[in-house]
């Protein structure tokens, strides 16, 4: 494994930055080769969103309002599996076409008002609409809507920022930032399959039998059927050179990643800037801005895990 590393001293103990951050790409899942660099004050921002919107419940809210949270449990259970005894696909049914008699098998009875006036209002609407709008407006009374707030799953997959200003000291500093910016580039592309092609010698060896000789080639984006994914990266944060995996006294962890976007800026102060040493130039600075995805979504149990 190699690990490669800005500034030259910062995995040994003394340096100027004792908190670090370590990047593995990984490829099906083994760790492969690293890069550590120094840890960024905005690599420590997380943020968490969760999705809710509204609904209006109508007459099935109604029904459920004065239900405890196992009958609706075990309703929403029916109605998942499809089965009989009450779920809540029977309870609808029941009072779509089963009227008073459905009400009361499933309990429902006083949502059957609340359920005929619905019914009775959206099809005068159709019919009527001005004229009922000028009714309400009249009387100042519309029907209910029963609006409630509905779950509707994580906001979305977290993202993490890397922003880094290296400027070499060195020869062997400026070949470790070079090779750095290349790592990224060349981990969070995809792939290209390749093939082999094999071609038969037209003249005859000295055994006197024809032989082939076999070649591989890598495909091209415009020639290839498919691509394979950009390598995944491991990150992980070392606070005075430790790194505590799974531990909610850390600051947090971070699940495995893609990387979203690589901006590389090779200018100094918006001018062009190199340092020859010998026959070699390098940028004076490079600043490279890094976005990471997490490929999975924030569960309790992740919580619970330091994430």
């Amino acid at each position: 494994m190699t690990i490669l590393s800005y500034p030259q001293n910062l995995m040994t103990h003394g340096g100027e930055y004792p908190h670090y951050v370590t990047f593995t790409n990984l490829k099906k899942g083994k760790p492969q080769n690293s890069v550590a660099l120094y840890l960024p004050a905005e690599a420590l921002k997380s943020s968490y969103t969760q999705s809710f919107g509204d609904a209006d419940l109508g007459a099935m809210g109604v029904a459920l309002a004065g239900e405890g949270g196992d009958a609706a449990a075990a309703a929403m259970s029916g109605a998942m599996q499809g089965t009989g005894g009450g779920g809540l696909l029977n309870m609808i049914t029941s009072l779509a076409v089963g009227g008073a008699k459905g009400a009361a098998e499933t309990n429902l009875g006083p949502a059957v008002a609340q359920w005929t006036l619905n019914s009775a209002m959206k099809s005068a609407d159709a019919k009527f609409g001005g004229a009922i709008n000028a009714l309400k407006k009249k009387s100042g009374l519309i029907v209910n809507p029963h609006k409630a707030i509905l779950y509707s799953g994580p906001g979305g997959f977290r993202t993490f920022s890397f922003n880094y200003v290296m400027t070499p000291e060195n020869v062997k500093e400026a070949t470790a930032i070079a090779d750095i910016v290349h790592y990224f580039k060349l981990h969070m592309h995809p792939g290209t399959p390749s093939y082999d092609i094999r071609t038969k010698d037209t003249s005859a060896s000295a055994s006197g039998y024809k032989t082939t000789s076999k070649r591989t080639v890598e495909g091209g984006i415009n020639t290839s059927m498919s691509l394979s994914y950009p390598d995944e990266f491991q990150i992980r944060m070392s606070v005075n050179r430790k790194h505590k995996e799974n531990s909610r006294n850390a600051v947090f962890n971070i699940k495995n990643c893609f990387l979203e976007s690589l901006n590389v800026d090779y200018t100094t102060s918006g001018a062009a800037a190199f340092i020859t040493t010998g026959a070699m130039s390098v940028p004076a600075t490079t600043t490279m801005a890094m976005t990471f995805k997490e490929t999975e979504l924030m569960t309790k149990n992740s919580i619970e895990q330091g994430f």
